[in-house]
């Protein structure tokens, strides 16, 4: 993703992308622009049109690209990210993407025809491509008006999202911000080259390449090496990711998806937190596989996954467990980039990681009184 326009240019925020079976439909013309788009459109929010893709049945592979220094992508700046799709498959012929035009009320850039941007076709090949968007194709959602009052307006000092005046029209090609003088978007200094409808503007570009992928088959073994009477560990949830998924960071409060696995074992919430970020595409829980769910001391299961090394989302592994009985005490690593599994040319490097009891932490959630009643898998 390259944003192409000129210093003292427009931004773009993160921009979603999916890839579908051709029937998914980010907007029509002439009709009104959908609850999840509109929140796209006024405020940058991706969250609403991924639920939206999740929930259809036209595609399982979506992501987020993200500026690389800030999250909106910068005049000048470009990202890049890989997905894996399986060519065979309908639901990866096609392309979609979104993106909000800042500062603005509601413009955006994305493609109104699902079957616009076709990457495989009917005989499992893919297609290398650019796409390039120009400013006569940035977008309104008709669901703002489009007054450029700093207050009003997204990225421009509006102090919260969903704020802005309705006007409750259709999506439709945009007119341009207001012109010099008037008070608007294009009288501040940092955005005096934003004007999209100057002749030849170009907004953005994205580039499609195929990448030969060559999995890899990785075992992940848990063992519990403490003692007979020994402390025992829940289920073991482990994520692989490009070294941004940050578990906990010492010093600072936990998070309450930590806090969850912490105070009860639990690694749904931490699941779902990994699984919404764009930090990687494979997680598990490790269970022990004997008895009982959680590891007892000498009990060790190991999990085997295909894996594609040269994915920047697959170069480091994160893990975490509570260690039990206890109130909120867990292990786990917190500087994301602690264990790398492939290195930057995809070659598996693979280790053991060996966990001392001086490693143990405490989420700070909850007191440590090992009272049985307050005391997970202790009364």
């Amino acid at each position: 993703m390259e944003n192409l326009a000129p210093a003292n240019g427009r931004f773009l925020t993160p921009v979603w992308i999916g890839v579908h079976d051709g029937t998914f439909d980010v907007f029509d013309s002439g009709s009104p622009a959908s609850a999840e788009l509109e929140r796209l459109a006024e405020d940058g929010s991706v969250a609403p049109l991924s639920g939206l893709f999740d929930g259809s049945a036209a595609g399982t592979v979506q992501s987020t690209v993200f500026g690389p220094t800030i999250p909106p992508i910068a005049p000048g700046e470009s990202s890049t990210i890989t997905l894996a799709v399986d060519a065979g498959l309908a639901t990866s012929r096609y392309l979609s993407f979104a993106s909000m035009v800042i500062p603005s009320n509601d413009a955006f850039v994305g493609n109104g025809g699902p079957l616009a941007h076709e990457i495989i076709d009917g005989g499992g090949n893919f297609i290398d491509q650019q796409i390039m968007v120009m400013g006569s194709q940035v977008w309104d959602t008709g669901s703002e008006v489009n007054d450029e009052t700093p207050a009003n307006t997204a990225f421009f000092g509006q102090a919260a999202p969903d704020t802005g005046v309705e006007e409750g029209g259709n999506v439709a090609l945009h007119g341009g911000f207001n012109a010099p003088g008037g008070g608007g978007i294009l009288d501040d200094a940092m955005f005096s080259g934003a004007d999209f409808t100057a002749g030849g503007y170009q907004v953005m570009r994205i580039t499609i390449t195929e990448l030969a992928l060559k999995p890899t088959e990785v075992t992940v073994t848990v063992e519990n090496l403490a003692p007979a009477s020994g402390t025992f560990l829940t289920p073991v949830w482990v994520g692989i990711h490009d070294g941004t998924f940050d578990v906990f960071k010492q010093g600072d409060p936990a998070s309450a998806e930590l806090e969850r696995l912490a105070e009860d074992g639990n690694t749904g919430p931490l699941d779902t937190l990994f699984g919404g970020s764009s930090a990687g595409d494979w997680q598990a829980t490790i269970a022990s596989g004997g008895a009982i769910p959680p590891f007892a001391p000498g009990e060790m299961n190991s999990t085997t996954i295909l894996i594609e090394g040269s994915l920047p989302t697959s170069r480091y592994l994160s893990y975490a467990s509570m260690a039990i009985p206890s109130n909120d005490a867990f292990v786990g690593n917190g500087d994301p980039k602690a264990f790398q599994i492939f290195d930057h040319n995809g070659d598996f490097i693979g280790g053991q990681m060996i966990v001392m009891g001086s490693q143990v932490w405490d989420a700070g959630t909850e007191v440590n009184d090992e009272a049985p009643a307050n005391t997970a898998f202790f009364g």
